[in-house]
């Protein structure tokens, strides 16, 4: 099994727009701030029988409903942060085999907001 797969997505809507109240809150104290490294991801255990189709399935179905998984943030033109959303693109899904019911998931990377 490979270690990472690529699922495609496409969804309603694009466009860039400077940052709401509420996100310039959770990236800084103003539009001025800089960007900050965002932390995601995670781990779960899937039940029996699981397939990866069925895991990208959903994962599809949930980018192409929901514009904010498919919104990244980067410095605009002018310097204050924005928000770009993107129509379709591709996401990148770390995959790992089940080990020991005791063993911790892998902390998820630090990678700034604005990369794939």
């Amino acid at each position: 099994m490979p270690d990472r797969i690529l699922v495609d997505f496409a969804g309603e809507g694009s466009g860039v727009a400077p940052l709401g109240l509420g996100t310039t809150a959770d990236v800084g104290r103003g539009p001025e701030a800089e960007l900050v490294a965002c932390r995601f991801g995670g781990a779960m255990a899937m039940p029996t029988g699981t397939t990866l189709d069925y895991l990208v399935l959903l994962l599809r179905f949930a980018m192409s409903r929901h514009q904010s998984l498919r919104t990244r943030l980067r410095p605009g033109t002018d310097g204050r942060p924005e928000q770009v959303l993107h129509s379709s693109g591709q996401i990148a899904v770390e995959l790992a085999e089940a080990g020991d019911a005791g063993a911790r998931p892998r902390s998820p990377r630090r990678c700034g907001c604005d990369t794939a």
